[in-house]
């Protein structure tokens, strides 16, 4: 699967400025410089640390931030008005906006707080039967795994779990989508498969197109847990085909924590229903969401001011063009520095702005959690680095994450850390 709807682009140089794609610019001429410039005229990160991980929570920029403020002080000023008048508005507003970039009908789309929350809605309101089977795999993120684990044990009908055990190395697409064709073929009884978009420890983008309809030729429903693919991929959700879509908003978009929606197909919108039930139970899809009581949803409406940040610094191909050519230069220079390797996956399956690599063994740091949390703990106190340490097969690996605000310089700092350590 592409990052673009065409052809695979070619970034062809790379300015800290911008980017280049086939020879035409498609950098804004007002924005700040990325890198340094637009890290201190657009975000609040604390100077002097070294961040490498908006993939945990994103980071939100100052005009997004503003927007909220604007709203909380709304609310503040008169909650009644905003509560009883205005807040139906932004929310059809930042629903309509968001359901735009991401090729849906906004009626099929709800604001939940995170995927976690939205994986949560589907699979315990989804009306499950003795005998049913829930399918995930080895790589899904641990909030996904207990919540199936969770739906079985408050369900007692007797629902199995099942898990797709991908492992390194990959030379293709073609092995994974085979390893979900035995699982199906192995177990009838799977009713809903939990796929990942990009897997959180691996940074690996799966064909999800190619498994949805893997699903569908076996009567499965697909759910797709797309914590990390708005702003980083291209999504249009009308041709995908997914049963159900859950998206963070607040990490590769720009919103703040927390900001997800939650897509669902027509044909499933009559038993999917939100967990927390109020008086617009039994309305239709979207009003149990929108109103659960009262509650502060100016998150949400900020999903407009997010998207006009995102399109005004050059959208998804200068962003995203420019995240790639950062992580493919330093990834080279770890490997080489660090004497490691990265991981065993094609090309084609990883994500574009997110990259994971083994560390050197370090006998200080053991390839077991106590190992990662240790690392992870000492990267922060003693650098002020805040990446992403993950336990990938027994191997003590570094998440790499790139945005707008770094520069090849901050991993040149990770990179004489964990010199220094291994010594």
């Amino acid at each position: 699967m592409s990052f673009w709807p065409e052809n695979e682009i070619r970034f062809q140089s790379v300015p800290t400025s911008g980017i280049v794609v086939d020879g035409k610019s498609y950098f804004r001429e007002k924005c700040p410089e990325f890198g340094e410039e637009i890290r201190e005229k657009e975000f609040r990160l604390r100077h002097g640390s070294t961040f490498l991980n908006h993939g945990s929570f994103g980071v939100t920029p100052r005009r997004v931030r503003d927007q909220q403020t604007r709203f909380i002080e709304q609310f503040d000023s008169h909650p009644d008005d905003w509560l009883r008048r205005k807040e139906c508005v932004h929310w059809c507003e930042s629903r309509s906006a968001i359901a735009e970039f991401v090729g849906a009908a906004a009626d099929d789309l709800v604001f939940v707080e995170n995927a976690t929350t939205g994986v949560n809605t589907a699979l315990k309101t989804y009306p499950w039967s003795e005998g049913d089977g829930i399918l995930a795999t080895s790589m899904s993120y641990d909030a996904v795994i207990q919540t199936c684990l969770c739906t079985i044990e408050s369900m007692s009908k007797g629902i199995a779990f099942y898990s797709v055990d991908i492992r390194l190395p990959l030379e293709s697409e073609d092995q994974v989508v085979d390893m979900y064709r035995q699982e199906l073929e192995k177990h009838p009884d799977i009713k809903v498969a939990v796929i990942d978009h990009i897997t959180s420890s691996t940074a690996m983008l799966l064909p999800v197109k190619r498994l949805i309809d893997l699903c569908h030729e076996y009567g499965v429903i697909a759910i797709i847990d797309g914590a990390h693919a708005p702003g980083q991929v291209q999504l249009n959700l009308r041709e995908l085909g997914a049963d159900v879509y859950i998206g963070d908003l607040h990490k590769w978009l720009f919103c703040p924590t927390s900001c997800a929606i939650l897509w669902v197909h027509p044909k499933h919108q009559t038993w999917l229903k939100p967990l927390v039930t109020s008086h617009f139970h039994g309305h239709s899809f979207d009003m149990p969401f929108s109103v659960q009581g009262a509650r502060d949803l100016t998150i949400c409406y900020t999903a407009v001011e997010a998207l006009n940040f995102y399109n005004a610094i050059g959208g998804m191909k200068t962003i995203v063009g420019y995240n790639m050519a950062i992580l493919e230069e330093v990834v080279d220079r770890l490997v080489k520095a660090w004497d490691i390797s990265r991981l065993e996956i094609p090309k084609s399956m990883e994500a574009p702005c997110m990259k994971v690599i083994k560390i050197p063994n370090i006998p200080e740091y053991p390839n077991t959690e106590e190992g990662v949390h240790s690392l992870h703990t000492d990267l922060f106190k003693r650098y002020d680095i805040q990446t992403a340490v993950e336990l990938v097969e027994g191997q003590l690996c570094i998440r790499l994450s790139a945005n707008v605000y770094n520069s090849v310089d901050d991993y040149w700092k990770l990179e004489k850390a964990i010199l220094e350590i291994a010594k």
